[in-house]
This record gives C-alpha cells, sequence and structure tokens, in this order.
C-alpha cells in the first residue's frame, strides 16, 4: 500500500526515478568504458605478441647465421664434415625465417626496411660461406683461410648484427609507446570508474533518502490521522451517551405529566 502510494506521488516518484535513470546510466557508462579498456588491452597484447616474435624471429636468424660461421670455421680448420650440419640447418631455415620476418611485416610495415636490409647482409654473409666452405672441399684452404682472414666475414656479421639491433630497438621504442598508451588509458578507465561509483552511491543514497523521508512523512500522517479519528471516536461516544441521557429525561418527563394527566380525568 505504502509503495503504491510513492509511486503515484508524483513529484517524489519523478525525482526518485531520474535519480535512479542517472545512476544506471553511470552505471552504462562504466561498463561501456570497462569494455573499450579490455578491447584496448586485447589489442595491446596482440601487439606485444607480434613485436615479440618479430625480434625472436630476427634473433633466431641472427643465430643460425652466427652457427653457419662456426661450423664454416671447424670445417676449414679441421675438414671434419660434422662442422658442416650448422651450416646446411642454418641454409635450410634462412629461407623460411626471411619469409616469416617479411609476414610480420605486412602489419608492422615500420620494421620491412630493416628485414630487407637483413636479408640482403644474411644472403652476402652465406655468399661467403659457402665459398669458403667450396674453397676447402676443393683443397684450397689456404685461400679459404685467407678469405676469413681478410675481415669480409666479420664486417658482414657486424651487419648483420646491426640490422637484429636496429629491429629490436624499433620493436622495444614501440613496446615502450604501446605500454604507456596502455597505461594511460588504464588510469583513465579507472578514474571514470572511481568518480562513476561515487556518484552512483551519491544518487542511490539520495533517492534512499528521499524514500525513507517519504515513508517517515506518511507514517506520521497516518499516526495524525489516527489521533484525529480516535478524538472523533470519543467525541462522537459522549454525544451519543448525552443524546441518551436527555432522551431518557424526556421520557421520565413524558411518564410524569402524563400520570398527572391521567389523575383528573380519572377523577372527572
Amino acid at each position: 500500500m505504502d509503495v503504491r502510494r510513492f509511486v503515484r506521488t508524483p513529484s517524489l516518484s519523478r525525482s526518485v526515478a531520474a535519480l535512479l535513470a542517472g545512476a544506471l546510466a553511470l552505471l552504462l557508462f562504466v561498463n561501456a568504458a570497462t569494455f573499450v579498456m579490455i578491447q584496448r588491452t586485447a589489442a595491446f597484447n596482440e601487439d606485444v605478441e607480434k613485436l615479440q616474435q618479430t625480434r625472436r624471429a630476427a634473433r633466431t636468424l641472427y643465430i643460425s647465421v652466427l652457427d653457419a660461421e662456426t661450423g664454416q670455421r671447424g670445417f676449414v680448420l679441421t675438414g671434419q664434415r660434422e662442422f658442416l650440419e650448422p651450416h646446411q640447418r642454418a641454409i635450410a631455415e634462412k629461407a623460411q625465417r626471411v619469409a616469416d620476418l617479411k609476414r610480420m611485416a605486412q602489419t608492422q610495415p615500420d620494421f620491412l626496411p630493416y628485414i630487407e636490409r637483413l636479408d640482403d647482409a644474411v644472403q652476402i654473409k652465406i655468399l661467403e660461406v659457402n665459398r669458403t666452405i667450396a674453397l676447402t672441399q676443393a683443397g684450397r684452404i689456404g685461400e679459404a683461410m685467407q678469405l676469413i682472414r681478410s675481415g669480409a666475414g666479420r664486417r658482414q656479421m657486424d651487419d648483420i648484427r646491426t640490422q637484429v639491433a636496429a629491429i629490436d630497438a624499433l620493436a622495444q621504442i614501440r613496446l615502450t609507446a604501446a605500454t604507456e598508451r596502455s597505461e594511460s588509458a588504464a588510469r583513465l578507465t579507472l578514474a571514470i570508474t572511481s568518480v562513476a561509483a561515487v556518484l552512483v552511491l551519491f544518487l542511490g543514497g539520495v533517492a534512499a533518502w528521499m524514500a525513507t523521508r517519504y515513508f517517515a512523512e506518511l507514517n506520521a500522517a497516518r499516526h495524525e490521522v489516527d489521533r484525529v479519528n480516535a478524538g472523533l471516536e470519543n467525541s462522537v461516544r459522549d454525544r451519543t451517551a448525552a443524546l441518551r441521557r436527555a432522551n431518557d429525561e424526556i421520557q421520565r418527563f413524558a411518564y410524569i405529566v402524563s400520570h398527572d394527566l391521567r389523575a383528573p380525568l380519572v377523577n372527572v
């Protein structure tokens, strides 16, 4: 009954409805902001994973070339074919690793120039390694050693390291920028959520206070009505008693009058 009266109270119900609508709108806004933050976090994680894959692929290619160079020198020095296994494995994996890097660069085009230069440097290094191996296999070990001592292979490896370091540095720059954007978005979302939570609590508190005040006023009015009704009942009871007493007196008076009038009539 109180709730129905509360709803039927135009100004109060509109005020409370407006407060609750505002609280609901804030909650929806917070949910939307949280959803956007989740999407950004997912995109950030995806970018981080791609950058890490690019770094790993570049370093793995460098390690493969380094293994090929180690096998080359071991074969030139010892003539044992076991040292050619790292070289052959690096040659077999080189094309796939470069293809993986270029595929990753499709979504990160700023890496492509570094990857292409790295590919060229690796190609030159492999040609140098193959030449020294071919000279050694032909029995021209002196020429192979002279080629190694010329420092061309070291310069090529330095060039490869430079390109790998450039890829790594660019990936680190992008990681730092993405991390800063993610942290800024997280701080903004946290601030929005905190402010919205405070406002929701405030609006809910105001609505609860208004409803509590209404019910308190309603109970006070009911008590006043009950008190007035009780007073009216007492007044009606007192007046009824007075009317009964008056009626009794009238009946007694009528009886006396009729008795007094009957006596002369009887004598007559």
